[in-house]
């Protein structure tokens, strides 16, 4: 297969003769004593603080009646001498002026094979240009080391329409900024989280323009469960019967003194959830309008379960969704345009075990049909070109019937953990790299008018001549013009050869075993249950290696 697919690379392991694979929870490197490991953890943790000082800082004025110089973006909070000799060691005195690429690799250990990239054998003549990719999730710490990490392993030299992209990370921090005199010296900016942080968002959507802003948070506060809905059933996708309903509880909003109930109620009217229940079907689904990880979702089977279940709902508006009898529930994460549809097991026990295909069996490559693969791919990239997501996941259901339902899908903050995705991490972390660095070498651009594609999606959808096969194919073809999926796939085989042998490299070193021992960690708050769990994260790991190996005839 050509470098710069977007069939995910679990699939391409398939050129073995079995289909299933077992992921022994018992392989992989033999435990390090647990002082070790914290101290490891420690001494990573401040590597990656001391690494990622940004240039964008403004020095304060020394003398007085001298008014701060803005040289970029962000002012460097003051601090005085006491506190700073009580401060750990975690920067050089340089600190202000950091170089961006000495960060990431001073934790890589196999340095020298990755700065013989190709692309540095090009002529002395040839123009090198910085562009830099800035990094901001609060919220992983496996998938935004990972990233940062691999990019400094590739240490990119692009030769890219007469000039040499050299492409780096820099970390985004939380603090005080310009507003005035914002600038942008990020190229492209992974924004994962930012809806968490107002300061982070305003941050964002000043400077967003500049750059190319991986999911913006104008279709991201638009857009609900409720709204993606309604849009994707009008453009003919299989969405179950949804009906969205009220909140319950109005209990924070009469302690509110200014509130007049006669006013905000006066337009309420009284509705029948039985009848709604009846209208919609059983079993089905009761859920809130927004949120994730399945917080407040609740199976209901009848009238009574309903009720009871809506009276606890409390000040979420909610929807009530008919439940599918389904084959197979896949979860697909897309990332531009590369789509990875992967098995999920939402009955499993534990949240971080849904991706595994069973308890005994850590992934399964062809437990969907080649067809129902690229119809899931399909419906995922439409969806998040419909509204502009970059990364988004996209929950869908395979019936007995044998068609495919889009059940949730308004998810543009997926989880990307490595101790959730387990065999699948590495090839959303690869996808990830070559997006960004495409974004940034080509100077993409972000526009934030997000609807702006929507009639071309309408009027498809009203032409009755179309079967739901060719509309769905008219879709793409929009979708993929949005995300410039040919120029993308170009750039990775021309740009970005030997892509793939670097990143296998970077994933068997010793640098990302760290990461392992560390996100498991930080995850398993139990010390003794730590050690199992990072041979079973590593014999995983060290699964995919072999695929790997297998897939670049490396084996």
């Amino acid at each position: 297969m050509k470098k710069g697919k977007t069939t995910p690379k679990t699939t391409k392991a398939t050129k073995s003769k079995e289909t299933t694979v077992a992921g022994p929870k018992s392989a992989g490197r033999p435990r390090k004593a647990k002082n070790a490991t914290e101290t490891k953890v420690k001494a990573l943790e401040s590597k990656v603080v001391a690494s990622k000082a940004e240039k964008n800082e403004v020095e304060p004025a020394k003398k007085r009646g001298r008014k701060a110089k803005v040289e970029k973006v962000v002012e460097k909070p003051k601090m005085n001498s006491s506190k700073a000799k009580s401060e750990p060691k975690t920067s050089s005195s340089k600190a202000s002026e950091p170089k961006t690429t000495s960060a990431n690799k001073s934790s890589s250990k196999p340095e020298k094979t990755a700065s013989k990239s190709s692309e540095k054998k090009s002529s002395k003549s040839t123009p090198t240009v910085s562009k830099l990719i800035g990094l901001m999730d609060p919220n992983s710490y496996s998938f935004r080391v990972s990233l940062e990490k691999l990019i400094a392993f590739l240490d990119p030299h692009i030769k890219y329409k007469g000039k040499v992209h050299h492409v780096t990370t820099r970390r985004i921090s939380t603090r005080p900024y310009d507003v005035l005199q914002a600038e942008c010296p990020y190229h492209a900016i992974v924004n994962r989280g930012a809806h968490w942080n107002p300061h982070h968002n305003s941050f964002f959507m000043t400077i967003g323009h500049d750059s190319y802003l991986l999911n913006d948070m104008i279709s991201f506060k638009a857009i609900n469960k409720n709204t993606s809905y309604g849009h994707m059933y009008k453009l003919g996708l299989k969405i179950p019967a949804t009906l969205a309903v009220p909140q319950q509880n109005y209990d924070e909003l009469k302690k509110d003194e200014k509130a007049i109930p006669e006013l905000i109620f006066s337009e309420h009217e009284f509705f029948d959830l039985q009848d709604i229940g009846d209208e919609v079907g059983y079993p089905a689904y009761l859920k809130p309008q927004s949120g994730g990880g399945w917080v407040g979702v609740v199976k209901v089977n009848n009238a009574e379960e309903l009720t009871d279940a809506y009276r606890v709902s409390g000040d979420k508006p909610m929807n009530l969704q008919k439940a599918i009898d389904y084959r197979e529930f896949v979860r697909t994460v897309g990332i531009g345009p590369q789509m990875s549809p992967m098995h999920y097991n939402p009955k499993a026990k534990l949240s971080h075990d849904r991706y595994l295909r069973s308890p005994e069996q850590a992934i399964e490559f062809n437990f969907i049909s080649p067809e129902e693969r690229a119809e899931i791919c399909k419906i995922s990239k439409v969806i998040n070109a419909f509204y502009g997501w970059d990364h988004n996941s996209c929950e869908t259901l395979i019936g007995h019937d044998h068609q495919l339902y889009p059940i949730d899908f308004a998810n543009a903050y997926p989880d990307s953990a490595l101790t959730s995705l387990q065999f699948h991490f590495p090839d959303i972390v690869k996808a990830m790299a070559r997006w960004m660095i495409f974004c940034a070498v080509s100077e993409k651009k972000k526009s934030f008018n997000f609807a702006r594609d929507w009639q071309k999606y309408f009027a498809i959808a009203k032409k009755d001549n179309l079967s739901y096969e060719e509309k769905l194919d008219q879709y793409v073809a929009i979708a993929d013009e949005y995300f410039e999926t040919e120029k993308f796939e170009k750039f990775c085989q021309e740009c970005l050869p030997d892509f793939e042998e670097k990143a296998l490299e970077f994933f068997s070193s010793d640098d990302f075993n760290e990461i392992i021992e560390t996100e498991v960690g930080y995850y398993f708050n139990i010390p003794k249950e730590i050690p199992e769990q990072i041979a079973h994260y590593q014999g995983i790991h060290n699964f995919w290696i072999q695929c790997e190996k297998h897939r670049l005839g490396k084996a």
